[in-house]
């Protein structure tokens, strides 16, 4: 069986690429077929007989060719191959390829092994072993910045660990690990517009990280190439960029203080970064979640962010927007556009589930609408985004619940709702029950007969629509609540996050990973590391029955 050592989809979902240890190969994805191999040799797949002009000259041809990452550059011949090599100083090599005419741009070689590579239009980004990221300006393939992280760690521990919480053998990996680029987890990701932002998780960036371009001989600012990044006065001041959110309304941090990146990664590795790789400056801190993120995806237009934690629960949305509001300077006012505030409208909690799992991949459609998401479940969930949700900040904390606990957090919320309302239906009758003994007595009251009549009515509409009303309100209610230890968890009772519209069940084995894209904002893509299946499936377009996708068509990538 050939081991896929990457899969992606190029950032308009129109084609596939493959690599494996001996070739790698690029599909159309609508209609399915081989459009590029580089062994130079016809495949025949079921959705027809495909072949290539551009591999019937590739020096190559023929040849085992094992390859770590192969990354196009949208729907271009601008292709980045980087070759696996078993050795132990293998893999640091990087080469730019024009496939059409065959010509090698150049090579890149870096200090360490490379772990990831993102790209658009403005920017190129590597990650390598030894934690940094190598930020290229691709119009002349030159170096503008080196970001120093924290290395990237392995992803097979996280995900042995996830697979604790189901009967499997954990000695025995649920899918192949080929490559030794793949047993590495970057998370972390860069917009395909033009705007060029990179999303990482805030508790990666070290003491030693320059992200205010402090050491400006390696950013070279006397440069007069016109490719030279514009650089930011030097600001120490993160509150200037920090958007203080219900998730860190508790912290004794106040946008007004001086706040360093250690003092928010103390708190929590929940905090996230979008840094403008044009700039070469911080754009936004945020905290999305109270433990630490385990994947990051943002939208072609850089218009929104999803986030998941490493509970893999809550997968949560934030809506950017740029702008003054009432609180910026005259100085905000005046500046390029390019250099305004980012801002974040609202955000979305979407539920993914209530076991922990580790979250693969989280994917938006072109349009902004529906967004993906794949974990170790087995379950691909779809989510909608273009309906209208509240402009207030996510409330859910997906990471207060523990693994121990032998229930959901829903079921927990329903139980204990349950025995509330049962303890104060009793209380009503046993009031009732009195009350309706003192008007045997004293029937000559009618002020009071009327008096408990509307108390009825009241009751029965309190409990008929008691879920949109606010039961932690009620005195009654606070008394218990004082004596639970886990009360938190009926502090959104009512306030459920948004659930998946469709969902996908893959043929595949447990903890399959697999790629997600999308050819509409209906039609759906996925391609399997495990199995090299290729997917195409038909979502529902019912508005709230929740449905599982169609599947239109399968093919095979290897």
């Amino acid at each position: 069986m050939t081991i896929i050592n990457s899969l992606e989809f190029n950032q308009d979902y129109s084609c596939v690429t493959v690599s494996t240890d001996e070739y790698y190969k690029i599909y159309n994805c609508d209609p399915f077929g081989e459009f590029y191999s580089s062994s130079g040799v016809r495949t025949t797949t079921s959705g027809g007989e495909y072949s290539s002009n551009l591999s019937q000259n590739h020096q190559y041809q023929n040849q085992l060719q094992p390859t770590s990452f192969f990354k196009m550059l949208f729907s271009t011949s601008l292709t980045i191959i980087v070759p696996k090599n078993p050795t132990p100083t293998g893999g640091r090599l990087l080469k730019l390829y024009n496939l059409k005419q065959n010509l090698k741009i150049c090579e890149l070689s870096f200090p360490s092994r490379i772990v990831d590579v993102k790209l658009n239009r403005k920017r190129l980004c590597i990650i390598v072993e030894s934690g940094h990221i190598y930020i290229y300006d691709l119009s002349c393939v030159r170096l503008v910045k080196v970001l120093e992280i924290e290395p990237p760690v392995r992803s097979n521990p996280s995900h042995s660990q996830s697979q604790n919480h189901r009967p499997s053998d954990p000695l025995s990996p649920p899918y192949p690990s080929s490559s030794s680029t793949s047993s590495y987890s970057f998370v972390g990701d860069l917009s395909a517009d033009d705007k060029s932002y990179l999303v990482l998780p805030l508790s990666v960036t070290k003491s030693s990280t320059d992200l205010f371009n402090k050491d400006r001989k390696s950013s070279n600012p006397g440069s007069s190439s016109p490719s030279t990044p514009r650089l930011a006065p030097v600001d120490d001041n993160l509150s200037r960029i920090i958007e203080f959110t219900h998730k860190s309304k508790n912290l004794d941090l106040q946008p007004s203080q001086l706040t360093t990146v250690e003092d928010l990664n103390k708190h929590s590795n929940g905090w996230v970064l979008v840094y403008d790789t044009i700039h070469l400056r911080p754009k936004l801190i945020y905290k999305a979640h109270d433990s630490s993120i385990a994947k990051i995806s943002i939208s072609n237009d850089a218009s929104k962010i999803a986030t998941a934690s490493s509970k893999g629960t809550i997968i949560r949305t934030c809506t950017l927007s740029t702008g003054a509001s009432e609180d910026d300077d005259e100085e905000d006012m005046v500046m390029d556009e390019s250099l305004k505030r980012l801002r974040i409208s609202h955000f979305t909690n979407l539920r993914r589930g209530h076991n922990l799992t580790k979250v693969t991949c989280l994917s938006f459609s072109l349009d902004n609408n529906v967004l993906g998401c794949a974990s170790d479940s087995g379950t691909i969930h779809f989510f909608k985004l273009d309906e209208p949700d509240s402009l207030s900040d996510p409330s859910l904390d997906d990471d207060s619940s523990t693994e121990g606990m032998a229930k959901s957090s829903d079921d927990l919320n329903d139980n204990l709702a349950s025995l509330l309302i049962e303890e104060q239906q009793k209380e009503q009758q046993e009031q009732q029950q009195r009350q309706q003994h003192q008007q045997q007595q004293q029937s000559q009251h009618l002020q009071q007969d009327s008096s408990q009549s509307m108390d009825h009515t009241v009751s029965h509409s309190y409990f008929h629509n008691l879920k949109n009303m606010s039961l932690l309100n009620n005195t009654y209610t606070k008394s218990i609540l004082k004596k639970l230890p886990y009360k938190g968890y009926l502090e959104n009772l009512w306030e459920p996050p948004r659930r998946s519209f469709a969902y996908v069940k893959i043929p595949e084995p447990e903890g399959s990973k697999v790629e997600i894209g999308f050819v509409s904002s209906m039609q759906v893509v996925l391609a399997s590391y495990s199995t090299g299946e290729f997917y195409h499936y038909q979502l529902p377009n019912r508005e709230r029955e929740r449905e599982e996708a169609i599947l239109v068509s399968e093919y095979k990538l290897t």
